[in-house]
This record gives C-alpha cells, structure tokens and sequence, in this order.
C-alpha cells in the first residue's frame, strides 16, 4: 500500500494581522488554484480564537434560518461576481 503525504499551505496569523490583504500570490495560488484542495493552514492563532470560532459557527444557523428578506441586509451587493 502506498500512502501519500499532502502537505498544505501554510501562513502565520501574525502575518495576516501585521499586513492584512498581503499574502503572497503564490501561497494563495497553491491554497485555492485550479489543482488544490482549497484548503490553508493558519498557524499560531491566539488562545480566544476557539471561543470566538464556536461563537461564529453557532450564529451560521441562525443567519441561514433567517427569512430572505431579513437576510437581505447582510448581502454585499457590490461583492457578487454573477457573471
């Protein structure tokens, strides 16, 4: 049997906080390019970040439930891309 070794790309959270919006092209490229898993590793999150996860994801059904027209005021027209 042979095993493979995927190995993902990697960022720190201090770099995204220290130069938000600066990840380098190619990190980005290898994380969500045509041949990826979509998938980047963000290292050496602050200890709250767990809390703060949980507290987000638990909103996620709350916002999914809401009736269209409420959702409404949390859409970013401006960001679509409906070609």
């Amino acid at each position: 049997m042979v095993s493979t070794v995927v190995l993902f790309p990697t960022i720190s959270a201090d770099q995204i906080s220290k130069s938000p919006g600066n990840v380098e092209f190619s990190t980005l490229e290898e994380a969500f390019g045509p041949d990826s898993l979509g998938i980047i590793i963000v290292k050496d999150v602050p200890p709250e970040f767990a809390q703060l996860r949980h507290r987000l994801l638990s909103y996620s059904s709350y916002l999914g439930n809401l009736p269209e027209f409420r959702l409404g005021i949390f859409l970013c027209l401006s960001s679509r891309n409906d070609n």
